[in-house]
């Protein structure tokens, strides 16, 4: 926004103001975000290991994913590290707490491929026994609502208002500027006949 005020104003051209956004500001500008007047109950706060924002219901197991899933709830699953069996149940969720690993790790390349938000935090314990987990100084257990904000790194508590950041008029400013700045360019490359 701070951007478009700029262009507006003619402190900044279209084209500087473009080239001045990082291309991975790009990528966060196309994901869910937590509603700024929104004042959420931070739980924990961890790496930020893949960006976007998801919330749904806990699951400790690919099982419980399965079973909210089929009953068309979200879930954000909450595992010590996404196992080979796991990755489906992860490719699903709308967010994923890992506690093993960092943003290189098993669990962040498959979240970040899958585009699913996703935060790193080693300091929750998960029970299997209870199906619950202590987030924080706060337990949860399999089926309360989490918002996660995988971009801040961020575990919620509850369901959080999001907003699409695609539907704001900085970022149809900015994909404006981009459509007025594009070129395509295209080469010939002249190979000799073969010997």
């Amino acid at each position: 926004e701070r951007l478009q005020r700029q262009v507006e104003s003619g402190a900044m051209t279209s084209g500087d103001a473009l080239l001045s956004v990082p291309p991975d500001i790009v990528d966060q500008l196309a994901k869910p975000v937590v509603d700024p007047s929104a004042q959420p109950s931070v739980l924990a706060k961890g790496i930020a290991a893949s960006p976007g924002c998801g919330q749904g219901k806990v699951a400790f197991s690919k099982e419980a994913a399965a079973e909210f899933a089929k009953a068309g709830e979200p879930y954000v699953l909450i595992v010590n590290e996404v196992h080979a069996d796991e990755v489906e149940a992860t490719r699903k969720a709308a967010g994923l707490v890992s506690i093993r690993g960092g943003k290189t790790s098993h669990a962040a390349m498959i979240a970040s491929n899958s585009e699913v938000p996703c935060v790193m935090q080693e300091k929750v314990q998960i029970n299997l026994d209870t199906k619950t987990a202590q987030v924080g100084s706060t337990k949860v257990k399999e089926g309360d609502w989490i918002t996660i904000d995988g971009t801040k790194g961020q575990i919620l508590a509850g369901k959080v208002p999001l907003l699409n950041p695609t539907k704001s008029t900085a970022f149809a400013s900015l994909m404006k500027w981009a459509d007025e700045h594009r070129t395509l360019e295209s080469a010939r490359i002249e190979m000799p006949p073969p010997a």
